[in-house]
C-alpha cells in the first residue's frame, strides 16, 4: 500500500469518528423526540435533497464506490450520468437567481430503484442528520416530513460545527483550494473532484 493510500485511510478513520459522533447525536435526539422524528426504512425524502459534500466525504464515497461490486458500480455510474445534467442545470439556475439549492428535489445517484442507499456506509453528514433539527449559519432546518413544530424549542444538532470539522479534515488532507471546495455527489462518482 502506498504512503498516500495509508494517509487516506488514516483520514477515513478520522471521518468515521465524525460520522459516529453524528450518528450518536442523531440517536440521542431521536430518543428524546421519538414522536417528532419520522425517519424509518422506506423513507427517502433526504435522498432527493440537493447538497454537495466536503472533499473528505467525496473521497470516502469514491473509495467505497471503487470497492463495490461491478453491478452496483454500473448502476451508480448510470444514475450519476442520468442525474448530472439535471443537477448542474438546476443548481446553476438557482445560483444565478440567488435561491437556496435545498429547494431542489433531485434523486441522489446512490439511491437504488428499490429506494435504498447503494453506499449506505458512505452516506454523507447531511444524510445522517437530515431527520432531526439542525442549525446551520444561524438558521434552523428540519425535514418537512417530521413532526417538529415551528416556534417550539427542541434539541438541535449543530450541523455547521460538523461541516467545519469536515472542512478541516479536507484541508489537512489536501490543503487549499481543494480542501475548501464542495462537490456534488454525481461529480464524485464520475471522477470530477
Amino acid at each position: 500500500m502506498s504512503n498516500y493510500n495509508k494517509r487516506l485511510l488514516h483520514f477515513f478513520n478520522k471521518l468515521n469518528k465524525v460520522y459516529e459522533e453524528a450518528d450518536n447525536a442523531f440517536r440521542a435526539i431521536f430518543n428524546r423526540h421519538r414522536s417528532e422524528v419520522k425517519c424509518k426504512k422506506g423513507c427517502y425524502d433526504c435522498c432527493y435533497a440537493v447538497f454537495d459534500v466536503s472533499l473528505i466525504e467525496g473521497l470516502f464515497i469514491r473509495h467505497l464506490f471503487e470497492l463495490s461490486h461491478k453491478k452496483i458500480k454500473k448502476q451508480i455510474r448510470k444514475n450519476a450520468q442520468r442525474t448530472i445534467k439535471e443537477y448542474e442545470g438546476a443548481y446553476i439556475s438557482l445560483q444565478n437567481e440567488g435561491t437556496d439549492p435545498s429547494m431542489l428535489r433531485i434523486k441522489c445517484p446512490l439511491l437504488s430503484a428499490d429506494y435504498e442507499c447503494l453506499l449506505y456506509k458512505a452516506r454523507p453528514i447531511n444524510c445522517r442528520t437530515y431527520g432531526v433539527p439542525t442549525m446551520f449559519k444561524g438558521s434552523s432546518h428540519v425535514c418537512f416530513k417530521s413532526g417538529f413544530k415551528m416556534g417550539q424549542s427542541y434539541t438541535t444538532l449543530n450541523l455547521e460545527a460538523i461541516h467545519n470539522r469536515l472542512m478541516q479534515l479536507s484541508l489537512e488532507l489536501k490543503g487549499t483550494p481543494l480542501g475548501l471546495k464542495r462537490y456534488p455527489i454525481p461529480h464524485v462518482i464520475l471522477l470530477k473532484i
